[in-house]
């Protein structure tokens, strides 16, 4: 008796799962019979069934006739890519940057009246005037490229060292452009290095001549501009004239009052020597009593900054020079260098750390007033983050 219960058991067992999938069998097909029929009636129960499939031929049908008219249709030429190719070519012939500077869209555009991150501080390397003497003025009649060469009867050097005075001209407009365009506190000019005292003498007098020009030029603007200019020099101006030294010191006594656009002018400079200047004071200091050891354990970057040129420990303005060292300035948010080449050459070195880069790809006398505007409007677009 237990034997059959358990051979019925295991048969109604095996049954089950066969009798479960023939009553779903029979569902579906009576389903389909159904579905079948109102699609003699009406449509939409097939067309439901078939587009939920993804198999509906009548869809497949449009899909395609869709697809050859398309096919068939003439296509419309694409947009035009003259603007995209010529604002890249610009950009190749006029800089190289980190960040590409766009192609201006619109020349006679003005400049933002109050841009979200505003340019306030710009160093600039003036790089490129030998270059530009040498293509425009070399090969002309009568020049010649020898520094010694005298200057021509109204003062202008002659061959490629006429450069250098176009150079200088190009400054005062510079400065004057950025005057008008707003916004700007400080502009500060990279004039003479310290590595340059090794040029031919007579190029070096040439290049005195050219500072006591630009001195006279500014002096008769400043109280148009009301321009405040300050001689940064980590070697006291050693290397320079008497006639040169006095003739800055004019500009600055003469414009320290000003209360417009501060215009710091790098003579006889190198980053480099102003920060070593500053580890000499620091060094001083300890060495005097001024500063205990403790102080230098908990010194910041800050406290250090009070030692570099324009701080309040500073001591890298030699006695020599008639004047005062120059006030303190705000870090430079841009450096722009011009003539293609791409390093900073020992400027602003510490004052520079997390400036934004520009590198015009033209000569210091080929600057426009333009390229000024377009390096406003890149920074304006760039993210600056400081590290963080």
């Amino acid at each position: 008796m237990l034997e059959m219960l358990s051979a019925l058991s295991i048969a109604s067992f095996i049954s089950l799962p066969a009798l479960l999938s023939s009553f779903l069998g029979f569902l579906f097909a009576a389903a389909t019979v159904v579905l079948v029929s109102d699609r003699v009636r009406n449509e939409s129960s097939f067309s439901f069934l078939t587009k939920f499939l993804g198999k509906d031929p009548s869809t497949a049908r449009r899909r395609t006739r869709r697809r050859k008219k398309k096919n068939s249709s003439p296509r419309s030429p694409p947009p035009s890519t003259n603007t995209a190719t010529t604002t890249k070519t610009t950009t190749t012939q006029t800089c190289a940057t980190p960040h590409s500077l766009p192609a201006d869209p619109n020349p006679n555009s003005a400049p933002h009246s109050s841009p979200p991150r505003a340019l306030r501080h710009l160093g600039v390397i003036m790089d490129g005037n030998r270059r530009y003497g040498r293509s425009r003025y070399s090969a002309s009649a009568g020049s010649s490229d020898d520094p010694a060469a005298p200057p021509s009867s109204c003062g202008i050097p002659s061959g490629y060292l006429r450069g250098h005075h176009d150079g200088g001209l190009k400054l005062v407009d510079f400065i004057g452009w950025c005057i008008a365009a707003g916004g700007y506190t400080h502009l500060t000019v990279y004039a003479f290095s310290t590595e340059n005292y090794s040029r031919p003498q007579g190029e070096l007098r040439a290049l005195h001549g050219i500072f006591m020009t630009f001195c006279s030029k500014i002096l008769a603007k400043c109280e148009e501009w009301d321009l405040k200019v300050q001689v940064h020099s980590s070697d006291g101006m050693a290397g320079m004239p008497k006639d040169v030294v006095e003739a800055f010191s004019s500009v600055v006594a003469g414009t320290k009052h000003n209360k417009g656009l501060v215009l710091n002018v790098c003579v006889g400079y190198t980053g480099r020597d102003e920060i070593v200047n500053a580890a000499k004071g620091l060094v001083g200091d300890v060495l005097e009593g001024t500063l205990e050891k403790g102080d230098v354990d908990n010194m910041t970057a800050e406290d250090f900054e009070q030692y570099l040129e324009g701080g309040a420990r500073s001591k890298s303005n030699p006695s020599r020079l008639p004047f005062d060292g120059p006030e303190p300035s705000p870090p430079l948010d841009a450096v722009l260098r011009t003539s293609g080449e791409m390093r900073l050459s020992g400027f602003q070195l510490w004052q520079s750390a997390y400036s934004e880069l520009f590198f015009l790809n033209k000569t210091w006398p080929e600057v426009t007033e333009d390229d000024l505007r377009r390096v406003n409007e890149e920074f304006e677009a760039r993210e600056r983050r400081f590290g963080r």
